[in-house]
């Protein structure tokens, strides 16, 4: 989880989100791979591309290439609070699949807001202004 990581840096902060994106997209493309469905198989790769556009959105802040602007607010659905846990599997149905994205979306260290873990008030505030899906 974030809070086991000492960040010191916006960098370092960056590079945990980085790394977070990477593991969801590996992820997501390992389970494209094994379903049988070909559905499923196409929406687990529109999550993974999902996962490198939230990467490179990342990667180009951190290299000071897009400037974080004003996020505009979206409300949270709460979705994965009404989903009852769901394991992925090679024959999983589409639902399954679609609880398994949302619970993925939703763990701890994926969901821990980055902000509070800066370490200073600036970057908090340039982070909190990172799009949601980016930063929880």
């Amino acid at each position: 989880m974030a809070e086991d990581f000492k960040f010191e840096s916006i960098g370092d902060v960056l590079d945990f989100a980085i790394a977070k994106e990477i593991e969801t997209y590996e992820f997501y493309k390992e389970w494209a791979a094994k379903v049988d469905n070909s559905a499923i198989k196409e929406a687990l790769e529109e999550f993974s591309g999902e996962e490198l556009k939230h990467r490179k959105l990342l990667e180009d802040v951190k290299a000071g290439k897009h400037v974080i602007a004003q996020k505009t607010s979206v409300p949270d659905l709460k979705l994965a609070d009404y989903f009852t846990m769901a394991k992925p599997s090679e024959s999983m149905s589409f639902q399954d699949a679609l609880r398994v994205a949302i619970q993925r979306e939703k763990t701890p260290d994926r969901n821990e807001p980055l902000p509070r873990f800066a370490p200073d008030q600036d970057i908090q505030r340039n982070l909190a202004h990172l799009p949601s899906p980016v930063i929880r």
